[in-house]
């Protein structure tokens, strides 16, 4: 997605058309309940968001 994003932002620059993506990161599911449940990765994951 990133790099899709990227490569339209190039070629629509000379039109002045600016591209963006919306990427949300993890979101607490009861598909990864589990992962979270272990502190280790949730501190890492926790870590990640600037707001925590």
């Amino acid at each position: 997605m990133v790099g899709l994003t990227k490569a339209a932002g190039i070629e629509y620059a000379s039109q002045v058309i600016r591209v963006n993506a919306v990427a949300p990161g993890l979101t607490e599911t009861p598909m990864i309940k589990n992962w979270l449940d272990d502190p280790e990765f949730r501190q890492t994951v926790l870590g990640n968001v600037p707001a925590g």
